[in-house]
C-alpha cells in the first residue's frame, strides 16, 4: 500500500547505513519526508543532520532544525544503537 506515510515527517536515527538507511529509504518511498540522523555524514533521508544522540544538546537540535524544516514531527525511529565502551553487560564471557 504506497503511500501509508503520505504527508508525514518522520525522524529516524543510525540512518547512514544498515536499518536505518533502509528504513529512511522505505519511508520516503511511502510518501513521508525523512530526516536522516547519524554520526557519519550524509544520512539518507529529505534532510540529513549529522549528531550525536548521546549527547542532549545536540538532539534538541536535531529537533529543532526538523522542525524548522518541516513544521512538525509525526515519527520517530529511533533506531540507533548506543554501547559505551566502558558497558561489557552485553557481552557474553
Amino acid at each position: 500500500m504506497p503511500g501509508r506515510l503520505e504527508g508525514k515527517v518522520c525522524v529516524v536515527t543510525g540512518a547512514a547505513s544498515g536499518i536505518g538507511a533502509e528504513t529512511a529509504d522505505r519511508f520516503m518511498r511511502e510518501g513521508a519526508r525523512v530526516v536522516g540522523v547519524d554520526l557519519a555524514e550524509n544520512a539518507a533521508g529529505d534532510l540529513s543532520l549529522q549528531a550525536d544522540v548521546t549527547h542532549e544538546g545536540q538532539v534538541i537540535d536535531v529537533y529543532t532544525h526538523a522542525r524548522e524544516a518541516f513544521g512538525r514531527i509525526d515519527v520517530l525511529f529511533n533506531n540507533v544503537g548506543i554501547n559505551p565502551d566502558d558497558d561489557s553487560s552485553v557481552l557474553y564471557t
